[in-house]
């Protein structure tokens, strides 16, 4: 089954040891990417949600008032937050690759068409 990680994992498979891409990998891995992507960005939104509950949870809690820092603090250390943290970062590589693997696709295309 095709994903986003074993997407991205192949591509960076091939980067890491060297072997040429072709222009038309780099903009096909983009397009598959693109595709693919809505579960990752989907996953993100739940995340989030449940970062802002939690926030408003804490805030709701009549005998211990909190202040908006503390709530931050809190938030910032429940093990979701990580997750939200690193689903961002993915989802920002992500859309990096597309961008990269479309000017990469064209950048090459030039040089092979002006060989």
């Amino acid at each position: 089954m095709v994903t986003t990680d074993t997407i991205l994992d192949t591509m960076r498979g091939y980067v890491e040891s060297k072997v040429p891409i072709a222009p038309t990998t780099w903009l096909d891995a983009g397009i598959k990417l693109v595709a693919l992507m809505s579960e990752d960005t989907d996953k993100l939104i739940e995340l989030q949600l449940d970062m802002a509950q939690l926030r408003v949870s804490l805030l709701d809690i009549k005998p211990i008032q909190m202040s908006a820092t503390e709530v931050r603090m809190r938030v910032e250390s429940h093990p979701t937050y990580a997750l939200m943290k690193k689903q961002e970062a993915k989802v920002k590589r992500i859309n990096e690759f597309i961008m990269m693997s479309k000017k990469y696709a064209t950048i090459r295309s030039t040089e092979y068409g002006n060989s």
